[in-house]
């Protein structure tokens, strides 16, 4: 019973995984851009800092870019 249990959850798991694979390849396929900027940004920190203040820490975060060169 635990074996079955155990091999649905890895099922659910690679299922996930192929359809996040599949949709992020899509976006990068059709995509004109060079550069893809990934974010994690906070709308409730956004919320509370103060209009115009731009040197709170508050409000920034820290941008990873990834590079993207299209082969064809």
């Amino acid at each position: 019973m635990k074996c079955n249990l155990n091999r649905i959850k890895q099922k659910s798991s690679n299922q996930l995984k192929d359809f996040q694979h599949k949709k992020t390849r899509n976006i990068v396929d059709n995509i004109e851009a060079n550069v893809i900027i990934l974010g994690d940004l906070s709308a409730k920190q956004m919320a509370s800092s103060e209009k115009g203040d731009r040197k709170s820490s508050k409000a920034r975060t820290a941008v990873p870019t990834i590079q993207v060169t299209s082969d064809g």
